[in-house]
């Protein structure tokens, strides 16, 4: 059943489909009415605050959850509790949970070995090892390994099973930057043998760096949604352009300085920041205000804007 499941996938089919999914817990509307599509090969990025809503979208889309109302395709087929197929559809994706916790005493090679054996069909669990880069950890145990080796031993386990479809739930989340990075490699070279990946993060640098396709969520609402660079383009200048002086400008002449360039801001006493595409004339206009208010520029600093930059035009907030 599951061969003929993935024959069956007609090639323009998305991976993964919601429409208008939504959830409610109590008096809280965890999510509303949320759209998204996540294409074959690529990677989709869900990117929001810590409860901005991603694990419970993640969470009813593996079917952890059941939403109050909208409907979910998974490999082109309906995916909720009554499916006749839903047994075939579930040994066809893998999950690392934000909340994996798996049994410490077991070794690597020995927790692979179990969630090998829970599918139909697997990969060899050498292969997987060689692919999250512990070969020469297979008979470490679980909680021998250091914070990025267990978080490798865990994606190895939800992809053991060789799903064409990988649900990563803040995969990175508390590990160093070098730990980050090897995970960011791995799922990298997961996308070049065509996996698709919905990946919900906080991270902007790893949304930026994975992600075919992003959406931002904010209270349980999809604000903003495209790729990493149609996202800068649609809401942010090219340019940022901060600006450290000695002291505060008068408030007439910072809403001169506002009305000129509307998304100038001040960051902090006597710290200022504008985003602009017309750069060397915003250079000029700084400098002449300065230099008829007799205002010493302390430091000029430039830099294109990011994913960072549209998350707060839209919400108002920064990332942690």
């Amino acid at each position: 059943m599951l061969a003929a499941l993935r024959e069956g996938f007609a090639l323009s089919k998305p991976a993964l489909s919601a429409f208008s999914i939504s959830k409610k817990f109590a008096d809280v509307q965890a999510v509303s009415k949320v759209d998204l599509s996540l294409a074959q090969g690529k990677c989709f990025a869900l990117l929001g605050r810590n409860g901005a809503g991603k694990t419970t979208i993640c969470e009813m889309l593996v079917g952890v959850i059941a939403p109050d109302c909208g409907e979910i395709e998974i490999l082109g087929q309906p995916f909720h509790a009554t499916v006749p197929n839903k047994r075939d559809l579930l040994e066809n994706i893998g999950v690392l949970s934000q909340e994996t916790r798996l049994y410490q005493k077991f070794t690597v090679g020995e927790t692979l070995s179990l969630f090998a054996s829970f599918y139909a069909a697997s990969l060899d669990v050498a292969t997987v090892l060689e692919l999250m880069a512990l070969t020469a950890k297979r008979n470490k145990r679980l909680e021998q390994l250091s914070g990025g080796e267990r978080q490798r031993a865990y994606l190895g386990a939800a992809l053991v099973g060789d799903p064409d479809l990988l649900f990563l739930d803040e995969p990175t989340t508390g590990l160093d930057p070098l730990s980050r990075k090897n995970v960011w490699e791995i799922i990298e070279d997961l996308k070049q043998r065509g996996r698709s990946i919905f990946l919900t993060t906080h991270h902007m640098e790893e949304a930026a760096r994975l992600a075919d396709e992003i959406a931002i969520i904010e209270r349980g609402e999809i604000v903003a949604q495209g790729g990493p660079r149609q996202l800068i383009q649609r809401y942010c200048e090219e340019d940022v352009i901060s600006v450290q002086l000695d002291q505060p400008l008068p408030a007439s002449d910072l809403e001169s300085l506002q009305h000129s360039f509307p998304p100038a801001r001040e960051l902090a006493a006597q710290s200022y920041e504008l985003k602009t595409s017309e750069t060397f004339k915003a250079i000029k206009y700084l400098i002449a205000l300065c230099d008829r208010l007799g205002i010493i520029i302390q430091s000029m600093e430039f830099r294109k804007s990011t994913l960072e930059d549209v998350f707060f035009q839209l919400t108002g907030k920064k990332l942690p």
